[in-house]
C-alpha cells in the first residue's frame, strides 16, 4: 500500500513538471518569434478625429504599413469610406505580445 502511494505521488510530480515545462517552452517559443496577438479595443470618435488620426494614435510596427492598418480598421467596422461620426465607436485592432 505504501509503495503504491509513493508511485502515485512520483507520477503526479512528474506530470506537473512535464506540464510546467511544456508551458514555459511554448510560451517562450512564441515570444522568441515576436508573434503578436490581435486584441480589439473600442474607441469613441471625438470632435476633430479622423480615421487616419485614430489609426496613427494606435499604430504599432506589427500592423504593417499605416495604410494597411487603416484598411483593417475599415474592415472591422464595415466602413466603405474614411468618413466617421463624432459620438460613435470604432473597433480598433491592437497588436500585443502580452498573453
Amino acid at each position: 500500500m505504501k509503495k503504491r502511494f509513493v508511485t502515485i505521488c512520483m507520477i503526479s510530480v512528474l506530470a506537473i513538471v512535464l506540464v510546467t515545462g511544456m508551458t514555459v517552452f511554448f510560451r517562450s517559443d512564441v515570444s522568441a518569434n515576436n508573434e503578436s496577438v490581435i486584441q480589439y479595443e473600442q474607441v469613441e470618435i471625438k470632435s476633430g478625429d479622423s480615421l487616419w488620426s485614430i489609426a496613427k494614435e494606435h499604430y504599432k510596427e506589427p500592423c504593417g504599413d499605416i495604410r494597411d492598418y487603416v484598411d483593417q480598421i475599415r474592415k472591422c467596422n464595415n466602413l466603405k469610406s474614411d468618413e466617421i461620426t463624432e459620438g460613435y465607436y470604432l473597433c480598433i485592432p491592437v497588436y500585443t505580445n502580452d498573453f
